[in-house]
Order: structure tokens, then sequence, then C-alpha cells
């Protein structure tokens, strides 16, 4: 399983979505199945943030990680809506589908365990599966984030033989491990 990291900037329109829906099919030519991890696109968690502050002075934690979820969910579906399209058998995973289980520091959740099940049963029907970063579930189900720990590191609920991140340049490749 080859493991894919896309930030921010490389899911920020449909445009550039597609492009990577590119790459991920071309990826297929030498992997028979890949976990893609994606970060919300663009500046949607500044955006959202910027929404809850216009409605409070001082929103609560966690009703901050319940809406900051949902731009990775945004990016997770259309980017599986992009590779359908283009034949490539996709689905999508929050966090918590994946089984990213975190402890309850709303803000700033830190990974406990990986419970990678439904996402290597997933590969039985799909090619690619793509996993929301950024996000996690403690084990009372409440949502927790924590941007370095899920996000931006390439952390995905599998280990693959060969695993990279792919910073927000297409063709710009640091392996991660």
């Amino acid at each position: 399983i080859l493991v894919q990291k896309f930030g921010g900037s490389s899911v920020s329109d449909c445009f550039k979505i597609k492009s990577v829906a590119s790459f991920i099919k071309n990826s297929l030519s030498h992997n028979k199945k890949i976990c893609v991890v994606v970060s919300a696109m663009g500046k949607t968690t500044d955006n959202l943030l910027s929404l809850a502050n216009e409605l409070s002075q001082n929103p609560t934690k966690r009703e901050l990680d319940m809406l900051l979820s949902c731009g990775e969910r945004s990016s997770m579906a259309l980017l599986s809506i992009a590779l359908n399209e283009i034949g490539v058998k996709s689905m999508s995973l929050t966090g918590s589908q994946s089984g990213i289980i975190t402890d309850e520091c709303h803000l700033g959740a830190q990974i406990l365990e990986i419970r990678p099940q439904r996402v290597l049963e997933a590969f039985a029907d799909y090619e690619v599966v793509i996993i929301a970063g950024f996000q996690g579930v403690s084990k009372q189900f409440d949502q927790y984030n924590n941007p370095m720990d899920m996000s931006d590191l390439p952390n995905a609920p599998v280990q693959g033989d060969y695993n990279k991140y792919i910073s927000d340049q297409m063709g710009n490749y640091n392996s991660a491990y």
C-alpha cells in the first residue's frame, strides 16, 4: 500500500483536485492500492475559524473541533468524486471511520491508537481509500482535531511498503520514512 498525503493548497480548487486525481491514477500503474490523506481545501480552516469568531469571541473548543472537521471531509469527498469520474474506484473515510482514536484534548488531541481494519477491508473493493487528515475520535465517540499530528504529518491508519509525503507543490516529494 502506498500512502500519499496532499496538503491544502494541493486541493484548493476543483482544477487542483482533478490534477491530484490524475496524479493518483498515474501512481496506480506502479502500485496496486493507495491510501491518501488530505487536508482541507486551501484556506477553508481559516475561513471556518473566521466564521466562528464572527459569532462568538470565545467559541467552545468542542464546537470548533466539530466545525473544523468539515474542511477535510469536503476535500476527501470531492477527491473521491474526481477519482471515480476518471475510472478509479475510491472511497472516502473520516478520521473516526478510519479508526484513528485520540485522547480527549479538543484542538490538541494526540493519537492513542489506530485501528486500521476498516481501511484495510475497503481495499477489497477499492483501489484508493481517502482519509480525512487532522481528525480522530475519542473512545467516547467525540470528534477531536490536531493539525500537526493528524494532517501535516503523513499519518494514516495503514503502514505501506513505501510512504510519500506529497507537498503542496505538485512534483516535489519528500520521503516520510
